[in-house]
């Protein structure tokens, strides 16, 4: 509700005069200074004593019935509150069985032909009646004539009906036509009766053109087309032009790019306004709209600008985050485990929410009664902002894929999961309102390549489950937009073979999961395993590159160009892994994060490294000066920005140069043949889960390892 605000007067003398020359009896209520506004009358006419816009002023004795002896007939309620067009009358919709006096109806007006002046008869006062029917009035104590052309000063009044001293209040107008009672309370009976005298002294018509009651307060409206997230400077477009006044203009916009309550910046004329963020954090960009009445009204919007920061996040025991990914508004998700502290080998689901600065939004930690232990090893997130967990449940004797869905604010929805199906999930997108989802199950032989789809806003319970061929495993998985020789569709790497033997696996298949392309690449010696596959560049001159580790010792790690025979090897002083790459989404290049270890909870080094679609190094980065990991596991790149999640504690160590190498004639890519067979699988509610209360620290990952979220702006 938006009101005026009105000062009361400090001292309040009645007074008793009676002026023959006029024969006008008046109970002046004079007031002393202290009100809000000061909106001077002008000169009064002789025999209306008083007041300025927002006072009463003397009571003139025109003859007028007393107030309560001219309230309407009692009329069907309408079980409503006022509509915007009941504030309004137009001048010649005065109510004819009301008092009126030297005033005439023409084509929408009513003129007014007063023959007042000082000293002079009441008779020549010029005034109509107009009768308002505003329940739940909520507005403000406005009221206002709206005249051709303005009187002189001093000669315009409002009068109305007071229902609690059966009497009328006057007010002088200013000069825009406009009075501001202290209240409209005592004139608005408890139907929504509102009685008005619109009333002329002094001797030059006029004409009325409308009357209202209260002001609609202007409608701001804040939107931009730039990013409202970003990562180390932020520049925005605001705009405000969709803002309007319902019952006159805009005067004016005021600009709080913070949300701190200061207002930075006016444009009176322009509602366009651009601002750069420099400083990391979380803002509510607000316009101030004001109209010509000078009430005003805000709008905001938010805006995130990330700066470099690193968390190490958990309970006591262990925790670890396996995937991250960035929302549409800039906040971050990471999903992993936390070990139960109640149980050997235990452990519960954990969700942790961060906006773009670092600050902690959310944390949740869920147990389910259905399993011993549960972890959330991927998600992805719908354009709605929904977050989709997958991950897996285990019992004493079996584990099972598990699926749920949390709202944007984190709220969980739904959980399900496959009875008696041992399966995990290792990557997942949501690409057409469908959430696909890559992992492996094993049927009590040997594992399979699992691909999962269901509805994103209607989980039926009932997903489809297609497999590959025994001794096979998907990883992690992207989206081929198409191009003119090549449809559109789901890429996925992983493995083909005993795990001493593995051949690395690239699948190609449609939405509809039909296959499109398959082949797989061996390395001689050891064993290969894909880890992350990208797409690059624009259509139609699209790469493909894949990253795997190679089972050589200590363990390598390369970068393959599906149909080139070149490839580029990660190497170190100890094992290197790719855990992750992302386009740059700028050019043909890819980015690709490795690990350097020895064991668990040694000191390790990430790297990242940037290459082309040739393979050419362009650019190595080392985070972090050193860190001692349970994994590293997650990567999210969007506007120069990088999200790492994993798990850890900090130390130290070094990364060694990588190389480029040429693939040997038994290293190309060769085509075989997989396919998909399978039935939909029935999954059971797994509500409700009980979230734990549980309060993490952030703290310098001494001790047990925590869960980590790492973001940083590059240059490379």
């Amino acid at each position: 509700m938006i009101r005026r605000g009105f000062t009361p007067c400090c001292r309040l003398a009645q007074r008793l005069l009676v002026l023959a020359s006029t024969g006008l009896l008046l109970l002046a209520a004079a007031s002393c200074a202290g009100q809000q506004r000061s909106l001077g009358a002008g000169p009064q006419p002789q025999g209306i004593t008083g007041s300025p816009a927002g006072s009463p002023a003397a009571q003139p004795k025109l003859d007028l019935p007393a107030p309560r002896t001219l309230l309407p007939d009692s009329a069907p309620a309408r079980n409503a509150a006022y509509l915007p067009e009941d504030l309004v009358k137009e001048g010649d919709a005065n109510n004819p069985a009301l008092p009126s006096r030297n005033v005439t109806a023409a084509s929408g007006q009513l003129d007014f032909a007063p023959s007042y002046v000082s000293g002079g008869s009441i008779s020549g006062l010029a005034y109509a009646t107009y009768s308002f029917k505003l329940e739940d009035y909520d507005l403000n104590n406005e009221v206002r004539l709206f005249w051709a052309a303005p009187p002189a000063a001093g000669t315009s009044w409002v009068g109305l009906a007071n229902w609690d001293s059966n009497r009328w209040d006057w007010f002088s107008t200013d000069s825009s036509g406009r009075a501001f009672p202290p209240s409209l309370a005592p004139y608005l009976d408890f139907g929504g009766d509102l009685l008005l005298i619109a009333l002329r002294s002094g001797a030059d018509p006029s004409s009325l053109d409308q009357l209202r009651v209260g002001t609609q307060p202007p409608l701001a409206v804040l939107s931009t087309n730039s990013r409202r997230y970003d990562f180390g400077s932020l520049d925005v477009d605001l705009d405000a032009s969709a803002s309007a006044d319902p019952d006159g203009s805009i005067t004016g916009y005021e600009w709080d790019f913070e949300g701190d309550g200061v207002f930075d910046a006016q444009s009176p004329d322009n509602p366009l306004i651009s601002h750069q963020y420099d400083t990391p954090g979380s803002f509510q960009a607000t316009v101030r709209v004001t109209d010509d009445k000078d009430i005003s009204t805000t709008a905001s919007l938010g805006v995130s600008v990330g700066g470099p920061w690193e968390h190490t996040v958990g309970l006591p025991l262990w925790d670890l985050y396996y995937d991250v990914e960035v929302a549409p508004d800039g906040t971050i998700w990471a999903c992993g485990l936390a070990q139960n502290p109640e149980g050997i080998n235990s452990s519960d689901l954990a969700l942790a929410h961060f906006a773009a600065n670092g600050e902690i939004l959310k944390t949740s930690y869920w147990r389910s009664f259905n399993f011993n232990s549960q972890i959330g090893s991927a998600l992805c997130i719908g354009p709605d902002g929904a977050v989709y967990v997958g991950g897996t449940g285990y019992t004493n004797t079996f584990q099972h894929v598990l699926f749920q869905r949390y709202s944007s604010e984190g709220e969980l929805q739904w959980s399900h999961a496959a009875p008696d199906f041992l399966a995990d999930v290792k990557d997942m997108m949501v690409l057409n309102g469908t959430v696909y989802a890559i992992g492996s199950d094993n049927d009590g032989d040997r594992e399979r390549g699992t691909v999962f789809t269901f509805p994103a806003h209607n989980f039926n319970n009932i997903p489809l489950s297609m497999r590959l061929p025994k001794e096979t495993t998907l990883t992690a998985m992207t989206y081929f937009p198409g191009s003119e020789v090549e449809p559109a569709a789901i890429l996925a790497v992983g493995g083909i073979g005993v795990n001493s033997d593995a051949d690395l696996l690239y699948v190609s298949f449609s939405p509809a999961l039909q296959i499109n392309d398959d082949r797989k690449w061996a390395a001689v010696g050891g064993s290969q395993l894909g880890r992350a596959i990208a797409v690059t560049g624009t259509a139609p001159d699209y790469s493909i590159l894949v990253g795997a580790y190679r089972g050589t010792s200590p363990t390598e790690s390369c970068v393959l160009r599906l149909g080139v025979n070149k490839g580029y090897n990660l190497q170190g002083a100890k094992s290197v892994n790719i855990m992750d790459m992302w386009p740059s989404g700028t050019d043909d290049s890819v980015y690709v994060l490795a690990l350097e270890s020895s064991s668990v909870l040694e000191p390790d080094q990430l790297r990242l490294t940037r290459l082309d679609s040739l393979l050419n190094p362009l650019a190595h980065y080392v985070f972090a000066s050193g860190i001692a990991t349970m994994g590293i596991s997650g990567l999210h790149y969007g506007s120069g920005a990088f999200v790492i999640s994993g798990g850890a504690t900090l130390s130290g160590g070094t990364f060694e140069p990588s190389s480029n190498f040429d693939l040997g004639p038994s290293t190309n890519w060769v085509d075989i043949s997989v396919s998909f067979t399978g039935n939909p699988l029935e999954f059971v509610d797994t509500l409700p889960l009980s979230l734990l209360d549980r309060e993490p620290v952030i703290d310098t990952g001494a001790g047990n390892p925590d869960g980590m979220v790492l973001m940083e702006r590059l240059t490379l």
